[in-house]
């Protein structure tokens, strides 16, 4: 029996569904003040099209993840697998809890970042803006750049983390868990699928660490992406008893894969 297996890509449908809220929200605030002329048009039709760019985001990459969750389905129910195993309650509880205290921290870290961003590129921005005007106009400028771009960061910068902050609990609340599977090329790790093609996409190795945490340490390279390592490290948490299997079956692993 299959599991339920959840988007992918859900740990950024939640964030920038966040930021699509937030957007639909300022463009309907921004609509009203305009309608009462107390900002200008151009200020909702500005925030209506920002939006809009963020739904069509949100959209295509629930529709990239929906393409996957096939892919998975299609992989679970053939025989390209050559090990499967299902986590027990008490495994499935240890990795859960390892991983929650990795993360529970992470959306303060994130918050924090952004707001610096924004506040420094606004106080750029008022800087620019003050050039030509008079020393004490670039301060206050710069000062006005900053409080604004702080705002506006601190804002951003608690949708977004509050939207990983929430995919990580959800994660952890999961009762259901966890299936894995391992073929030739082809990884399931019960959150994601990674399929090689031998060109661009493609399976550098596989490590097995045994000893009180039993891990196996998959490289996968992906092809050039812009602001991004084309390289990745998943850690896939092994059970005791399939150790001495997955240590035999690594070098049917590592042959080649079968196209879909």
């Amino acid at each position: 029996m299959n599991p339920k297996i959840q988007n992918p890509y859900l740990n950024a449908l939640i964030p920038i569904g966040g930021v699509v809220l937030l957007g639909i929200f300022t463009s309907i605030l921004t609509w009203g003040l305009a309608a009462f002329d107390v900002i200008e048009m151009p200020v909702f039709w500005i925030s209506l099209i920002i939006s809009g760019f963020f739904c069509l985001i949100w959209l295509i990459i629930l529709f990239l993840g929906a393409r996957k969750v096939k892919k998975i389905r299609r992989f679970l129910a053939s025989d390209r697998p050559l090990i499967r195993w299902t986590y027990s309650t008490v495994e499935w509880k240890r990795i859960k809890e390892l991983d929650w205290n990795e993360q529970r921290q992470d959306w303060k870290l994130q918050w924090g970042c952004m707001g610096l961003l924004i506040a420094a590129a606004g106080g750029l921005t008022g800087a620019m803006l003050g050039l030509g005007e008079g020393f004490g106009l670039i301060l206050v400028n710069i000062l006005l750049g900053l409080l604004v771009g702080a705002a506006i960061g601190l804002l951003l910068g608690a949708v977004v983390a509050g939207g990983n902050h929430l995919d990580s609990w959800l994660a952890y609340r999961r009762k259901e868990p966890a299936q894995v599977a391992l073929g030739s090329g082809e990884i399931y790790t019960g959150f994601d699928y990674f399929h090689e093609d031998g060109k661009l996409r493609f399976i550098k190795d596989y490590e097995l660490n045994s000893g009180k945490e039993n891990t196996l340490t998959v490289t996968l390279i992906f092809p050039p992406r812009p602001r991004t390592p084309n390289e990745e490290t998943w850690i896939i948490p092994v059970p005791d008893h399939l150790v001495e299997h997955i240590d035999r079956i690594i070098p049917e692993l590592r042959k080649s894969p079968i196209n879909d």
